[in-house]
């Protein structure tokens, strides 16, 4: 291209930057909205549609709404309203087959003889506790006295376990060190027998 070519792009070039940074520049008015659009800051809100329950109210919702607004109820009586389960099918929930329960002693009036029944009690549970624990740990011990380790592997034993590879060739295992036969790398010693 010749010099006056160059030229002539450049100032057309420079002409059109122009123009267009000082079309940017000018003070741009958008066009006015109209008194409905929503973009419209004066713009009125449109109007909600009322909300419609998805669920009707039953006898038991009304009752329980009627029983919460009040304020002298305390907690609402389910019971009288009709709320009723036949359990005689259910022969998990039979309690004439149950024992009979007692309250446990720390929580009635503790006459001292009660109080030193109870404590009694207690420790005859805490000794024979503490004699099962006892007899655990003398059969834990004693298996692990059977099952004793052997001692310290030998120097023989040591040097079959270890082997050399290479380390990025992992399926190379030799029984000494050396070069790799692939990329000629220095092998590297590792632990645990050749695989």
């Amino acid at each position: 291209m010749s010099t006056e070519l160059k030229a002539t792009t450049l100032r057309q070039f420079l002409l059109l930057a122009l123009s267009l940074l000082t079309g940017c520049a000018t003070n741009f008015e958008p066009l006015p909205l109209s008194a409905n659009h929503p973009a419209n800051a004066q713009a009125q809100e449109a109007p909600r549609r009322a909300s419609t329950r998805l669920v009707g109210k039953d006898a038991i919702t009304r009752k329980t709404i009627a029983q919460l607004e009040r304020k002298d109820a305390a907690t609402p009586d389910f019971q009288s309203g009709g709320m009723s389960h036949d359990m005689s099918s259910m022969s998990a929930m039979d309690h004439s087959k149950m024992p009979e329960m007692t309250m446990p002693a720390a929580t009635t009036a503790e006459s001292p003889a009660s109080k030193e029944a109870a404590e009694s009690e207690m420790k005859k549970t805490s000794d024979k506790m503490k004699k099962l624990s006892d007899e655990m740990k003398a059969k834990t011990d004693a298996e692990k006295a059977a099952v004793k380790p052997s001692a310290k592997p030998s120097q023989a034993a040591k040097s079959e376990a270890a082997y050399w590879t290479c380390v990025m060739h992992r399926e190379i295992h030799a029984d000494k060190p050396g070069q790799c036969p692939k990329c000629g790398m220095t092998l590297v010693k590792k632990e645990g027998g050749a695989k």
